[in-house]
């Protein structure tokens, strides 16, 4: 029996990665027309109107902490910079609900910076590698993908070769397929930020790095790769808990507005995972 060779892809979405194609990672693409007559988005700022370019209310706070990044105030007829930069310290100011509590809760405003400078190059960082990670790790349900993959291991594990028979590689795909890939939907992810970094995943790859076998015991590490979209997509705008929260009317309006066009960004995380087991 030929046994399988490592690294080993076992999983890959149907969605997959890179995919700049998507609705989400459009900007500048939608008139003033449209946002107000199809979309609704009328009452978007409590700042400044972003139709008009007009302040709403006088402006006399302090300098937030993303002053050193958009610039300098100044008053009467905004500039689109400047309404840019007066969106981007609401859309930072708002987002404090989502991200008030754990470790990754200054995620959101480096990647609202990140969105602010509008390169549309993507974005990774060690603690959202982390974040990945713990999710991964802390998901003993029944739907967990680290458990599935344990399992099929497990189950069709060849002792006497020393290996994973290369016929039985198609299990990890159909035991997968039946679990939920990992993502940030939790109740604490609500508040710690996650949720509104990346919440779902848009395309996920699994692999298996190593598979080492010795008398009645295995060990194994699993790659498991994440891509997510930055970005917001008519699909998003559209349902209620989006259209509803001021977030994300402003992120949308700084988005997809042809007046402004600050470009989203695909969003990258991983993990290895180390995998052991063995017959009784």
């Amino acid at each position: 029996m030929v046994m399988a060779t490592f690294p080993l892809t076992i999983y890959q979405t149907r969605r997959g990665f890179n995919d700049v194609g998507a609705d989400d990672m459009r900007y500048g693409d939608i008139s003033q027309e449209q946002l107000i007559k199809r979309f609704r988005l009328t009452a978007v700022s409590n700042v400044v109107d972003p139709y008009t370019l007009t302040r709403l209310t006088p402006f006399n706070t302090p300098q937030s902490r993303f002053a050193g990044v958009y610039g300098k105030r100044n008053g009467g007829q905004l500039s689109v910079h400047e309404c840019a930069r007066l969106l981007f310290e609401e859309l930072q100011a708002t987002s404090l609900p989502f991200a008030f509590y754990g470790p990754y809760r200054q995620l959101i405003n480096q990647m609202l910076t990140h969105l602010y400078r509008s390169t549309g190059a993507p974005w990774r960082d060690a603690r959202l590698d982390l974040a990945y990670r713990n999710q991964i790790l802390r998901d003993n349900s029944k739907n967990s993908t680290r458990i599935a993959i344990k399992q099929v291991i497990d189950t069709y594990i060849d002792y006497q070769q020393k290996g994973y028979p290369g016929d039985k590689v198609f299990a990890f795909a159909e035991a997968i397929r039946d679990k939920i890939l990992p993502k940030f939907d939790s109740f604490i992810d609500k508040i710690n930020g996650m949720g509104v970094c990346v919440h779902d995943v848009h395309a996920t790859q699994i692999k298996v790095l190593s598979l080492k076998v010795e008398e009645k015991r295995w060990r194994a590490k699993i790659l498991f790769q994440g891509q997510d979209h930055f970005g917001l997509g008519i699909e998003d705008i559209q349902k209620r808990k989006f259209m509803q929260l001021q977030f994300f009317r402003i992120w949308f309006i700084l988005q997809r507005f042809n007046r402004f066009g600050f470009r989203p960004f695909l969003t990258n995380m991983e993990a290895v995972i180390d995998l052991e087991g063995g017959s009784r």
